[in-house]
């Protein structure tokens, strides 16, 4: 993958992802955290695929989590929870569309919400123009030693 990102129950970011901003030339710019991933999907049919696939990895409602409003507790996750592969596009900073695969892993969090984790991978081999981070020049890590349910 291109970048990793850890996404909460709301399918907002968790943290700051350099990675992430780098792969669609956001670096330098507002930190991510708490901004809903779905903003970088391109309109459309993607970001409908992809809020179908955020839908059938949790028990909340689909309409919530494209508005953002999914209440922190009355959540519940599934027991079995299925990754999923998507291409779609994504929006850079200059708003044009970047053909993606997206690698999306639903996880029970300690608080017993669906989080999700997401690989993303260009579709091209064009690279990423290095930059400055957004939330201080720390990029956030990762554990991948988390138990799938």
């Amino acid at each position: 993958c291109d970048a990793v990102v850890d996404l909460d129950e709301k399918i907002t970011f968790k943290d700051h992802f350099e990675k992430f901003a780098g792969l669609l030339i956001r670096r330098g710019g507002r930190c991510l955290r708490g901004l809903r991933f779905a903003d970088f999907i391109a309109p459309g049919e993607d970001h409908e695929r992809f809020q179908e696939a955020v839908h059938e990895a949790s028990d909340e409602p689909a309409g919530d989590e494209e508005r953002g409003k999914a209440a922190p507790n009355t959540a519940s996750v599934k027991k079995d929870l299925k990754p999923s592969l998507l291409n779609l596009r994504m929006r850079d900073a200059m708003g044009n569309k970047v053909k993606v695969e997206l690698y999306h892993v639903p996880y029970a969090s300690l608080s017993g919400h669906t989080h999700h984790l997401v690989g993303i991978r260009e579709d091209s081999d064009e690279g990423a123009a290095g930059g400055l981070g957004a939330c201080g020049g720390r990029e956030a890590v990762l554990r991948t030693d988390i138990a799938l349910r």
